[in-house]
């Protein structure tokens, strides 16, 4: 298990979250990323109605934003996964992948979404998912998945080009998009 570090942006990683798990990035070098850390989006424009300056806001570094479209995503040299304390865990749980091939790392969520009448929808994130292509070629990857049903992480192997389910009862994932993860063709 890896004691708390600071990411790049200032968040602590390394902190077992009670309600959701979280992935990070170790870049090669040595600077960590986190979909913890909030970043501003650099834009900025003119008000039409006032003139005022409006610029970016804040948001989540996010996977495709912020790795994928600087680059980064080539220089991770871990991928970890945090996961929420549970009963079997009461510490939470955390795991990582090493990544030794430049443009092999991923990362996504699946959500559900509930719509109830009037009331609106809402999303419940249902997994957290980090993987590891291990063979370009037939898209053999090595996955780390918290099931918030479950309330636990396991390890999972499958393909990017066709991903099935890490247990009965969740949806086939199916291919990913590669470009939208960074992985390289």
């Amino acid at each position: 298990m890896m004691g708390l570090v600071s990411s790049l942006f200032g968040s602590v990683i390394g902190l077992f979250l009670p309600d959701r798990p979280y992935w990070a990035v170790k870049l090669h070098s040595g600077k960590w990323l986190s979909e913890l850390d909030m970043v501003r989006d650099e834009w900025q424009r003119e008000d039409e109605e006032d003139g005022k300056t409006v610029k970016g806001k804040k948001r989540p570094l996010d996977w495709t934003l912020d790795l994928v479209s600087t680059g980064d995503v080539r220089r991770i040299a871990q991928l970890w996964l945090f996961c929420p304390p549970n009963p079997f865990y009461p510490r939470g749980q955390s795991d990582f992948l090493e990544i030794t091939r430049p443009g092999t790392a991923f990362q996504l969520k699946v959500r559900h979404l509930h719509a109830w009448g009037n009331t609106g929808a809402s999303s419940l994130m249902a997994s957290e998912l980090i993987g590891r292509v291990d063979d370009p070629i037939s898209g053999a990857c090595t996955c780390k998945v918290w099931d918030s049903q479950m309330n636990v992480m396991g390890n999972w192997s499958s393909s990017i080009y066709d991903m099935g389910s890490w247990r009965d009862g969740v949806s086939p994932l199916h291919a990913l998009d590669l470009d939208v993860q960074g992985l390289l063709r």
